[in-house]
This record gives C-alpha cells, structure tokens and sequence, in this order.
C-alpha cells in the first residue's frame, strides 16, 4: 500500500533546505540539518529525495523555473530586450517581496563552487539567453559579439547579486523599488550596447 505524501511537509523541506543553503552553503547544508529544520525524520526525506544533490538541484530547478517560464512568455511577444529585462527584473521585485529567501538561495547557489546546476536547466538557460540576443541583435540594440554567457551574467546574475546586497543591507536598507530596478536595466543595457 502506498504511503500519503503531506505536501505541508515537503514545503517545510523545501523552506528548510533553502534557509539552511542559504545559512551555511551547499555544502554546510547536511539532509541531517534539513530534515531538523524541517521537523521530519531523515527517512521521510529519503523517501522522496535519494540525497541532498537531488534534493537542492529539484528546488534550484523550481525556483529557477519561475523565473524561466515567465521569461519564455516574455521572449515570445517582446520587441525589444528593454521589455525583456523589466519584465525579468519586475518579476525578481516581486519575488523579493514575497519570498526574499528564495533570492538569497538563487544568489548562494551560483556563487558556491561545490554546486553545479543540472544540464538540462542549464541548456534551457543557455536557449533563453540565445533567443535574448537574437532579439537584441536583431533590433540592434546590443552588439553582436556579446556571448551567451555574458548575458547570463549581466542580465540574471547581476540583479540578483544586487538584490541580495540590498537585502542584506550592505549600503542601503530601503526597501528595493521598481526605479532602483529601472536603473539596474539602464545600466545592463548600456553594458549590451554596441
């Protein structure tokens, strides 16, 4: 006989995972500390998860994929990269102010060394980036040159970089605006010029 899955329980996983990545590194982040955090048994995390790979890299590929399909929308019926970015950048705003961690695990996740992202996620990725720059090189508003990867950089990692500064209160503790954001999209646009 099957055993019932409690989704309240495997989204106190998935916020425990986050606050523990986000606290101490991937891999300071044990299925031990997880499952603690969480207030299972490590079993029950087992039961659905082979390990903390699985486990980190089936969160990453969710939160990241929030992001990926509104981008895949946006890709669809935008003119121009400007669109793009305040719809990315609006949707990270909004993700901030309803789920902060979310961002700041985004952020941890990239910039640790010992985590590597699935290839699946990252040839999805790499097409969203590849489809940004047909766009940008096609209205002529970036310069061809630019590689896919550096999109990634300026136009992903870069506002969550800046985010997570913001929330972390490094130079300002206002809260983070859509003018704010509007002066992180001048600024990648500008990078992507010709």
């Amino acid at each position: 006989m099957a055993r019932n899955t409690d989704p309240s329980r495997i989204e106190k996983i998935h916020l425990a995972t986050m606050h523990m990545v986000v606290q101490n590194g991937y891999g300071g982040a044990s299925v031990s500390s997880i499952a603690r955090q969480a207030g299972v048994a490590e079993g029950y995390l087992y039961r659905f998860y082979k390990g903390k790979s699985e486990l980190v890299n089936g969160l990453f590929f969710k939160v990241l994929s929030e992001v990926a399909n509104h981008m895949e929308e946006v890709l669809e019926r935008s003119k121009s990269i400007g669109e793009v970015l305040d719809e990315l950048l609006h949707q990270m705003l909004k993700l901030t102010h309803s789920t902060p961690e979310k961002i700041m695990f985004l952020y941890k996740l990239m910039h640790d060394p010992t985590f590597r992202m699935e290839d699946g996620l990252r040839d999805r990725i790499f097409n969203i980036c590849s489809r940004f720059k047909k766009i940008g090189t096609e209205t002529g508003q970036m310069d061809p040159q630019i590689s896919e990867e550096n999109i990634y950089l300026l136009s992903v990692s870069y506002p969550i970089s800046f985010i997570n500064v913001r929330l972390k209160g490094l130079f300002y503790t206002q809260k983070l605006d859509e003018e704010e954001l509007n002066n992180v999209k001048l600024l990648i646009l500008k990078s992507l010029k010709k």
